[in-house]
């Protein structure tokens, strides 16, 4: 496991639409759930918490820092800025050891992304990234020019500049990227199957009433899926989706009945009954059945600020969920099978 020690660090974060005529306290609390309302009002207190109002952080019109300010009576505005010195307390990841390249030339680095690590930092992970390791690894910084979720493996894209990632994730965006999946699902799958429903991108964190409004906008999807191999009980499942959608093949094959073995989020029926009648109860049953996606074990508590630390569960380092293809600007990048994956034969790409 890699462990890193609770350390300072600094968040400047422009202030988001959503957070408009809200106290900075109030999104702190709804918004950075890494940490609970307690380690916010602390932080609000010892000064590390500031909102810059202005052209920027050089310009500032004014700064408030007072708990009174920010926890009452200063409503975040358009332009502000939002400045936080975290005390981090990142969890536990898997060591690697040394990431497997796959592809590396002037501008790229390809590679087969462990399970369990974010790709970049985010939230409660900054030291353990995969950028960061491999920034470590390599002695130099790569840039991810796509995303995958922290829990899944395999090929992953990236680049030795900022501008190369971000040319990269343009063009991933906007061309059909042909890339294949390998899935192991509950019970016996089909021998072929596609899904087409569009999908909502949503957080069940955030309120009902942003999720409506997504709602309303739902995003074309399609997803075919092959079985491959069938053990009496579970399925591996060759899963090509046409477009890069927010958990599509997570929720297309929760869709089709045959979720994620691993996947606390869309395992459950409410996810189904949300996707066919996106009704208030529908998102609060959801919100329920997934208020609790991790089986983090009590550890102890910081010397320093006293915040209760978790030991990250074993269940919750990975799911069966591997990106095995991706052909781009006539190269064909391919990772090895997973561990949880027999040898299968695999169709032509």
């Amino acid at each position: 496991m890699l462990k890193v020690a609770p350390y300072y660090y600094e968040r400047v974060t422009n202030c988001k639409k959503r957070w408009f005529g809200r106290t900075v306290f109030d999104v702190m609390v709804n918004e950075f759930a890494a940490h609970d309302s307690a380690e916010h009002e602390r932080a609000i207190e010892q000064g590390r918490v500031q909102l810059v109002r202005g052209k920027g952080t050089r310009n500032a019109i004014s700064t408030y820092t007072s708990k009174h300010q920010l926890m009452n009576a200063i409503k975040i505005n358009e332009g502000d800025i939002l400045k936080y010195t975290v005390h981090m307390h990142e969890p536990d990841v898997p060591d690697p050891g040394i990431i497997q390249i796959i592809h590396q030339d002037d501008t790229m680095v390809v590679i087969n992304k462990p399970n369990g690590i974010p790709v970049h930092p985010t939230g409660k992970f900054r030291q353990n990234s995969v950028t960061e390791i491999l920034h470590k690894q390599l002695g130099y910084k790569v840039y991810a020019s796509h995303r995958l979720d922290r829990l899944t493996s395999g090929v992953l894209i990236t680049c030795k500049s900022s501008q190369a990632a971000a040319q990269l994730s343009l063009e991933l965006r906007h061309k059909q990227v042909p890339k294949r999946y390998l899935a192991k699902v509950h019970g016996k799958f089909p021998n072929q199957a596609v899904c087409d429903a569009s999908l909502v991108d949503f957080n069940a964190k955030l309120p009902y009433a942003t999720f409506a409004r997504a709602a309303l906008n739902p995003r074309q999807a399609h997803t075919s899926f092959m079985k491959l191999h069938f053990d009496g009980k579970d399925s591996i499942v060759l899963c090509v989706p046409q477009q890069g959608r927010m958990h599509q093949i997570r929720k297309h094959l929760a869709l089709l009945g045959h979720p994620i073995i691993g996947d606390r989020l869309y395992q459950h029926e409410s996810f189904v009954e949300l996707s066919k009648n996106p009704t208030r109860e529908a998102y609060t049953q959801f919100q329920h059945d997934t208020a609790t996606t991790s089986a983090a074990i009590p550890s102890h508590k910081c010397d320093e600020c006293g915040t209760q630390l978790y030991d990250t569960a074993l269940e919750d380092m990975s799911f069966c969920l591997h990106a095995l293809t991706y052909k781009y600007n006539g190269w064909i990048f391919e990772s090895n099978l997973p561990p949880w994956c027999p040898q299968v034969s695999l169709p032509s790409f």
